[in-house]
């Protein structure tokens, strides 16, 4: 058996299915693919069945959301015995030798629970934008400029996120961190399974040798969406260990019942922070735990 597991969690994919499975199954590291499918109705499931037969296909009845349906690959890879897994989004892609390098930098370098790999556009000429602007920014590791600029990359660079498009995962650190928390449905849980990946005294990483793919430059965001991010930040502000309950909250109700609303014009801010607060119990149960050491929500 191969000991890498690549899990995609797929939904409406048509468009990226072959670029994605494709790179997957041509790495030069022998790795097993795993697809959960988010009850599609494009028909990606049945494409995928019919055109990749050596694939692992998991089939939703209704969409349980990014972090739920890897936590189904993530619960395979553990009862299978994978010593890696590597989570590749239904819009990205690998190159062939990009699972290699990241499991190579990974066996030297035991304190990394999670490695991505440089994420580049469409295109393959610039680096994500979303990566520049967060991942590589000043705030998350200022000696990466420094070392570019004097030409003594290291191997790998300690971030304080990066989007889950790629992650290479040790079963170690999938063993004391766990799998993704119920609390997000989409888009935060990966910020937040960084969280405690720190909280449990492992790292993330990004890894300057080796490049990925991740299509997502034609995307526009509206307002709404860009509502819902907000309200996402301040859940991941929430639900990280160790978090200073009233500051927290304080700030959310701030940013969302009174800035917000105003800056957008939409009382969408109001009712995202009040379906937060009726949830309440709940996030906090989730945040205690995700601060247990054990496979957390697996």
């Amino acid at each position: 058996m191969s000991k890498t597991l690549v899990i995609i969690v797929t939904y409406n994919a048509m468009k990226w299915a072959d670029r994605c499975l494709g790179s997957a199954l041509a790495s030069v590291t022998a790795s097993d693919v795993f697809v959960v499918d988010n009850a599609s109705i494009d028909g990606t499931a049945d494409y995928i069945e019919e055109h990749f037969p050596g694939v692992i296909l998991r089939r939703m009845e209704h969409n349980i959301g990014f972090g739920q349906a890897n936590n189904i690959g993530l619960r395979y890879a553990l009862a299978k015995g994978y010593e890696y897994v590597y989570l590749l989004n239904q819009d990205a892609w690998i190159e062939p030798d990009t699972i290699g390098k990241l499991v190579a930098v990974s066996s030297h370098n035991p304190d990394y629970g999670v490695l991505s790999p440089f994420q580049m556009s469409a295109d393959g000429r610039h680096i994500d934008k979303a990566f520049t602007y967060n991942v590589c920014s000043w705030h998350s590791n200022r000696e990466l400029f420094e070392d570019m600029y004097a030409g003594r990359l290291a191997e790998a660079y300690t971030v304080t996120n990066v989007m889950a498009a790629h992650w290479l995962m040790t079963r170690r650190c999938i063993e004391k961190v766990g799998g993704f928390s119920p609390t997000f449905f989409q888009y935060g849980e990966d910020d937040n399974y960084v969280d405690r990946v720190r909280f449990h005294g492992l790292q993330a990483g990004i890894v300057p040798g080796a490049t990925a793919v991740h299509d997502r430059a034609e995307r526009v965001r509206s307002k709404k969406e860009m509502i819902q991010l907000l309200a996402i930040q301040h859940s991941r502000a929430i639900s990280a260990p160790g978090s200073k309950g009233p500051t927290v909250w304080l700030s959310a109700f701030f940013n969302l019942f009174i800035k917000a609303p105003w800056l957008y014009h939409s009382l969408y801010p109001q009712k995202l922070f009040l379906e937060m607060a009726g949830r309440t119990g709940t996030i906090l149960r989730n945040r205690k735990l995700s601060t247990a050491e054990g496979p957390a929500f697996l």
